[in-house]
């Protein structure tokens, strides 16, 4: 059996292994090497499955019905099974927000099907005609308290409105990085989106007074967005998550 077909199978079996059982919080720190191994199956497990097939494609294209060849696929069923039940969990994503989100009147998410095609072709590519990006406003006198806004081209009136806070441990990340699908997906479903940067290597204070300012900034530019400045939701991903739930605290 070749090496270059064991070592394909033997590292996405671990990243996909990694992804399924993260490290649970009294073990997890900023960074370790657990989960950066999980870290692009969970995020992208349909790209995951595509390396898959082309590490594994050639050997199993070759002596089929051998016991080696049967063996092969044992052993690429592994990490495919894996990664199939990491989309799956990501699915399941939609209850969770929608019961967050009840509480909010008019506030839903768009109800779409799975461009599966895009998906499986176009994993890494978020781009969308219908969707127009504001580039670097400023929403405060730091370098970095700027923020991109993603808005439909087709002018929308009292559309809600997201603000997502990327993640990077405080110390790391960017608004160019994460999100970029959800954000455009919902911008093309008549949201303004806007992703964030804010300080990073500072007091956690100071990163929050960012997230807080963004939002001001949002809610007075709300008319000329052709947003509803009461309609509005913060999301982030691992630091960026700790800012919007704290967002309102001490108000």
């Amino acid at each position: 059996m070749p090496l270059g077909f064991l070592f394909s199978v033997a590292l996405l079996t671990l990243c996909t292994f990694a992804a399924l059982r993260p490290p649970l919080p009294p073990r997890s720190s900023p960074s370790n090497r657990w989960f950066w191994l999980g870290y692009l199956l969970n995020e992208q497990p349909f790209l995951g499955l595509a390396l898959l097939v082309a590490g594994t494609l050639p050997t199993l294209l070759t002596r089929v019905g051998t016991p080696l060849w049967w063996l092969a696929v044992a052993l690429t069923a592994v990490p495919a099974c894996g990664m199939v039940a990491l989309a799956f969990r990501s699915r399941s994503a939609r209850s969770v927000l929608e019961a967050a989100l009840a509480a909010r009147p008019g506030i839903r998410i768009p109800h779409r099907r799975l461009p599966l095609l895009r998906v499986l072709l176009l994993p890494l590519i978020s781009w969308r005609p219908d969707v127009r990006r504001l580039r670097d406003r400023r929403y405060g006198d730091a370098r970095t308290q700027r923020l991109d806004v993603y808005v439909p081209r087709a002018h929308p009136h009292g559309a809600p409105i997201l603000l997502y806070l990327h993640g990077g441990g405080f110390m790391t990340g960017s608004k160019l990085l994460r999100a970029h699908p959800l954000l455009h997906r919902l911008a093309g479903s008549g949201w303004v989106c806007a992703s964030a940067n804010y300080r990073l290597r500072t007091a956690y204070t100071d990163s929050l007074a960012d997230a807080r300012q963004a939002i001001v900034w949002l809610r007075d530019h709300a008319d000329e967005l052709g947003a509803d400045p009461s309609r509005l939701v913060v999301a982030g991903g691992s630091a960026g998550a700790h800012l919007g739930r704290d967002h309102r605290a001490d108000r």
